[in-house]
């Protein structure tokens, strides 16, 4: 025996309203059941689904109302005096979005030098007395900046006795040896580079 939903629904309504319940079997109860859960699922997804319009559409709506670029004031002009021409005497009128010209706004073209670009100061150079070998980077890294390159070179070797397996400080000694044109000493201080680390990028 086939049962339609509609049929499901009435015998649900009779079973539980009506003594005669006992009347019904476990299969049709259990379809019955099954099918008044399933029409109640698809109830609550339609309504899920309008609530999710109706927020989308007001969203929507609100986006374009707030995107939305005021329309551009017109004068209205009486219909008698569509045909002829704007008289002689009227000015146009301004632009209201213009900046306001003042005589004693700041710029470039007028003060020039309250633009000069100031001195940059490097900070002090606070290491007199390295004992480390980051010391000794510290030292070589700013004599480099000050372009005194046999100083920097020479506070590279101290660090390279203080820390013979950094790789850094080869490198660095050996661009500057290169900046010197040494360029031997420069070739094995890349060695002694790559030697210490074969898979340093900048060697």
């Amino acid at each position: 025996m086939k049962i339609s939903a509609g049929s499901k629904s009435s015998l649900l309504r009779d079973f539980r309203f009506t003594a005669d319940a006992i009347k019904i079997d476990g299969r049709v109860k259990a379809e019955v059941e099954s099918a008044f859960a399933v029409t109640g699922e698809e109830s609550a997804m339609r309504s899920g689904q309008r609530v999710c319009g109706y927020i989308l559409c007001a969203v929507i709506l609100a986006g374009l109302g707030c995107s939305s670029k005021p329309a551009k004031e017109t004068q209205s002009v009486p219909s008698e005096q569509q045909g002829k021409a704007p008289p002689a005497n009227v000015q146009p009128q301004a632009q209201s979005n213009s900046a306001p010209q003042d005589d004693q706004a700041i710029t470039y073209a007028k003060n020039p030098e309250r633009f000069r670009k100031m001195e940059t100061v490097a900070p002090p150079f606070t290491i007199t007395n390295p004992k480390s070998a980051e010391d000794f980077l510290a030292v070589g890294v700013h004599e480099d900046n000050l372009h005194h390159y046999d100083k920097a070179i020479a506070a590279y070797e101290q660090g390279l006795k203080l820390k013979p397996d950094w790789a850094l400080l080869a490198l660095r000694e050996a661009k500057d040896y290169r900046r010197l044109g040494e360029k031997d000493k420069a070739v094995a201080q890349f060695q002694r580079a790559t030697k210490i680390d074969p898979h340093y990028w900048d060697a």
